[in-house]
């Protein structure tokens, strides 16, 4: 290799680094850059380190002026710092076509939406745009105990003040009738029965893995008149139970409840109703029958996944891709409903929208933009992998979005009057951005 080759990688790379680091090129910065340039041409360390030292002395040796005019000239793409933008997009789904899927996010209408819901919604909402297909908004309102009026409405704003707008929106209440028409037929199947059974009692039998007497003895007719009775009567208690395994490994398996009495008024349909379906039946039903291709939930759900494909196989309904993903987890920060309601209750916090709360709304409150979330979340990508984030990674992302169009305001606290004889008189407007030309007020630089 000649040794001017050398000279010349070696030339640029220390003009770069003198013009980068105030006129003084660094000996082992600029040999890493020509080793890695020279390299595939079988060009040693040793041979290029004694042209490198020599040559950056050269170069410390010039003005500024004369390192830029030469780099300009020698190497002029070098003076551009290129930022390399990382790729933060999902990765492909299985088994999808363009046009053809369909998402959704089904949320419980009973508190306001977290950063965790955020998580899923844009997961859901970014797969649906991907590939030109529809995204669903189901509130899942099976339990009228937890479903509240002024919920429905309130997520509707957390998700459009993210930016998540859907193409159709539904209840699970609104199809409580397929359900049940689709119990009786599993019922009428001998695939599901009437359980009277004391909760202390399921309980045990589960964990015992041993089979429930309600299983033989309340089958056939019998099984369907009592479904009759508890439809027509909240006054006649019983669950309806799916004729699992019990011996199974996986407890999860072991005669789910699809069904239950809760005699509680519900915020969209009364008291029309009072035997309401689980998340186990209405989640694999409600994705089946509106067309869902991709239904995504959390990894905590995954050992349910055999009931859920259990209940569509013994349906003979359309089974989707069912995938799961990590929750969101952030260090000292609560991200859950069941962990947020009680700080509420015990006034630990002011609210929702409490500034110290990941709720969107205390979120918002805070500081944090709507495009710092989704940038966050795809950050964090599409994985099973269980982690625990800091929450400065949320402000990290939310000052890049901010830096170039915030004000800054500045104070002294104790401030002290100096006066000096003789000083000319001279008024000083500071800038309320460090560089006027980002100011986010561009049509007023007068405000900057």
């Amino acid at each position: 290799m000649p040794t001017q080759r050398i000279q010349t990688e070696a030339r640029k790379f220390a003009l770069q680094n003198a013009i980068l680091f105030n006129g003084k090129a660094n000996e082992k910065a600029v040999a890493g850059k020509v080793i890695a340039a020279l390299k595939k041409d079988g060009v040693t360390p040793a041979e290029i380190f004694p042209v490198v030292v020599k040559v950056v002395t050269l170069v410390n040796s010039m003005s500024a002026h004369d390192q830029l005019t030469e780099l300009t000239s020698l190497a002029p793409e070098l003076l551009q710092k290129e930022k390399k933008e990382r790729d933060f997009s999902l990765p492909p789904l299985p088994f999808a076509e363009k046009g053809k899927v369909v998402t959704r996010f089904p949320p419980e209408p009973n508190g306001y939406l977290h950063i965790g819901h955020a998580k899923a919604a844009i997961i859901d909402y970014e797969y649906a745009r991907m590939y030109d297909g529809k995204f669903i908004l189901r509130f899942d309102d099976t339990n009228p105990e937890n479903a509240h009026p002024e919920f429905y409405d309130a997520q509707k704003e957390d998700l459009r003040w993210l930016g998540v707008e859907w193409d159709s929106e539904y209840h699970t209440s609104d199809h409580l009738e397929t359900h049940y028409k689709l119990a009786e037929q599993l019922i009428k199947q001998g695939d599901a029965y009437l359980c009277k059974c004391t909760s202390e009692v399921i309980k045990e039998g589960r964990f015992n893995a041993k089979t429930c007497s309600c299983r033989e003895d309340r089958t056939g007719e019998e099984a369907l008149d009592l479904w009759k009775d508890m439809l027509a009567s909240p006054e006649v208690s019983g669950i309806l139970r799916l004729h699992g395994e019990m011996g199974s490994d996986n407890t999860a398996m072991r005669d789910p409840t699809l069904f239950r009495v809760i005699e509680a008024e519900h915020p969209l349909t009364g008291d029309k109703y009072h035997v309401w379906p689980t998340y186990d039946f209405a989640g694999a039903v409600e994705d089946s029958i509106s067309g869902v291709t991709h239904p995504f939930r959390t990894k905590e759900y995954e050992l349910r996944d055999p009931v859920y494909f259990r209940i569509l196989s013994l349906l003979n309904l359309r089974a989707p891709h069912l995938m799961e993903f990590s929750r969101l987890s952030i260090d000292g920060m609560p991200v859950s409903k069941r962990k947020i309601k009680p700080l509420i209750e015990q006034g630990l916090v002011t609210g929702f929208d409490d500034v110290r709360l990941p709720t969107l709304r205390g979120l918002k409150r805070r500081g944090i933009v709507p495009e710092a979330i989704k940038q966050f979340v795809l950050q964090q990508g599409f994985s099973k992998v269980e982690s625990v984030v800091d929450f400065s990674l949320v402000e990290s992302v939310n000052r890049k979005f901010l830096d170039s169009r915030v004000k800054r305001y500045y104070f002294v606290p104790t401030p002290v009057q100096l006066s000096v004889d003789g000083a000319p008189k001279k008024t000083v407007k500071l800038s309320l951005h460090p560089d006027a030309t980002l100011c986010w007020r561009r049509a007023h630089p007068r405000d900057c």
